[in-house]
């Protein structure tokens, strides 16, 4: 480590992260791709159609299957995960395929830019599709396919076969004519989720308005507003369920979901038609609805986590669960399907955290190794410091009380976490598999957390007469002498060893600083700013340890959501 990275080392390093990134990231991607349940849409003859991830499920308001949609069989590719419809005379409105997501519009996507693709899509196959239910034939719907491969929204005016599209992404609404021209565009939303016709209005949900709102559409535009209330209530506030992202409207009520950040896991709140809040349903813990339907005298919701249709009635009472023993036989496919996936996520996710804390730990030994061989090296130099090191030690400057206290105060804490951690288990009845799987972030920032605070009593600075001794929280004793030392006002360099002024106060006594390590850093080299971070530039210790964070903090940034 005392010459420059090598290319080829680097290489490595890149090479090892890079593959357990890319495996996390493909296990992840193939289990959020397996839908079980999520989009729940109305046949014209009343019957309801339950999405499972490439078939759609349809039940009269008995309960009953009364037909099963293969969605191979348009060649609709598997796991897209999009919204569907239903045209008047039974006609099929979806999307085929999902294009992969390139790295600009990831980064839009994570940080909730606005879509900066084009909305026409130079490739045919991509847009929206009108498929015949009876010879499974597909047309292109718009005469230019729609580059519609964020989140979009479908909902089909009965009366004219009008077709709307919500496009989060882009934060618009689309209408189209029922032969696919372009009638309108809205541009006053903000990410609009699910929209729904009734009574010649468009309802949207537009969720970061935090409200749901109707427009006119009497005529072939998307008119003025009619109608808008705030879906956030005093409990949804307290709960952060403040993103509308889908609805049901039943005769003089409002079902909404209001989602938690991240569009995931939120409560239903039922409104009157006035935005007058009644009250919220009753779900399992980390239950996380997707979609709403009214299906005869009860309303079905989709579960998008636990891989469950919950049953209420129109009142907001909670029935048995929907089932269905063909439901009930794809579902599990699929649940076995996603839950392997996950858990080579969980393997992937652990084996690269394991990956980086031993390359840090490595790079740390290495580093060691090499200020030992330097101090070892038999030249005239060092010998000289060895038979200044004999001197008698004038002070000792050791962590002040405060500093010993506030890290005996969070090391208590750290320690007592850790054993109301290991209660989970026993409390919950989680196996220790499930257990580390659920707890191993917070039991690895807990572990670094105890050991840093551990190593912090073994922080001292011995003043002689001609050196400054620093005893850091690794490695062996920096030595130097007093007249080698280069300060400036805010940094102090002691031989490899960095300080920044502050941070002294923090660690040690006014007094010490004063009296002792003051007259010796006077008897170094002042520098100006400049000056100072030339030189620290050139350490060879600082490019070590900014090679380290930066390592750490893209893996960390890439291992949190961007791909």
């Amino acid at each position: 480590m005392n010459q420059d990275i090598k290319a080829s080392t680097l290489i490595i390093v890149v090479l090892i992260f890079g593959s357990l990134l890319y495996a996390k990231f493909w296990a992840s991607s193939e289990a959020k791709s397996i839908n079980v349940y999520s989009y729940i849409h109305q046949h014209p003859d009343g019957g309801s159609y339950i999405k499972l991830n490439n078939k759609l499920m349809g039940f009269n308001p008995k309960s009953e299957l009364i037909a099963t949609i293969d969605l191979a069989k348009f060649n609709v590719q598997e796991n897209n995960s999009s919204d569907f419809a239903f045209f008047s005379n039974g006609d099929l409105l979806l999307r085929k395929k999902a294009q992969q997501k390139n790295f600009i519009e990831n980064l839009q996507r994570y940080f909730r830019f606005t879509n900066p693709t084009n909305k026409i899509s130079p490739d045919d196959q991509e847009g929206l599709f009108r498929c015949n239910l009876l010879s499974y034939t597909c047309t292109s719907f718009t005469q230019q396919a729609l580059n519609i491969n964020g989140a979009f929204s479908l909902a089909i005016d009965i009366k004219t076969d009008r077709v709307f599209i919500a496009d989060s992404s882009r934060h618009q609404v689309y209408m189209y004519s029922s032969d696919g021209l372009e009638l309108d565009t809205a541009k006053n939303f903000k990410f609009p989720n699910q929209i729904e016709v009734a009574n010649n209005q468009l309802y949207v949900a537009d969720t970061n308005h935090h409200r749901l709102a109707s427009f006119d559409i009497s005529k072939n535009e998307i008119g003025e507003i009619k109608q808008s209330f705030d879906t956030r209530t005093t409990a949804s506030r307290k709960l952060m369920e403040t993103w509308p992202s889908a609805f049901l409207l039943i005769e003089n009520q409002r079902w909404i979901i209001n989602s938690k950040n991240g569009m995931s896991y939120g409560g239903i709140y039922i409104f009157d038609n006035l935005g007058e809040f009644l009250k919220k349903l009753k779900l399992p813990a980390e239950a996380d609805p997707f979609a709403l339907i009214q299906l005869g005298d009860q309303v079905l919701i989709s579960d998008f986590s636990l891989d469950r249709i919950y049953r209420f009635s129109l009142e907001g009472e909670q029935l048995a669960d929907f089932k269905s023993l063909e439901l009930q036989k794809i579902q599990k496919q699929l649940t076995e399907k996603r839950v392997y996936y996950q858990w080579l996520n969980d393997m992937f996710s652990i084996l690269f955290a394991v990956s980086l804390a031993a390359g840090f730990l490595l790079a740390l030994y290495q580093q060691n190794q090499v200020k030992k061989a330097v101090l070892a090296e038999p030249d005239l130099t060092n010998q000289a410091l060895q038979n200044l090191i004999e001197e008698p030690v004038l002070h000792w400057i050791k962590l002040s009380t405060r500093a010993k206290v506030f890290n005996i105060l969070l090391l208590t804490f750290c320690v007592i976490c850790y054993l109301l951690l290991s209660l989970i288990p026993w409390l919950s009845g989680m196996s220790l598999y499930e257990f580390f799987v659920v707890t191993w972030r917070l039991q690895v920032i807990l572990i670094i957390l105890t050991v840093s605070l551990l190593l912090q009593f073994r922080r001292k600075i011995a003043i002689t007469q001609n050196l400054v001794m620093i005893y850091p929280l690794l490695g062996s004793k920096v030595v130097c002498l007093k007249n080698e030392i280069i300060s400036n006002d805010v940094h102090i360099l002691v031989g490899k060893s960095i300080f920044q002024i502050p941070h002294l106060y923090k660690l040690y006594a006014a007094n010490d600083i004063e009296s002792f390590l003051y007259p010796a850093i006077k008897q170094g080299k002042q520098v100006d700013r400049i000056e100072m971070q030339a030189i620290l530039a050139g350490n060879k210790y600082v490019r070590i340890t900014q090679f380290i964070l930066i390592i750490f903090l893209l893996g960390a940034f890439l291992y949190y959501g961007v791909l």
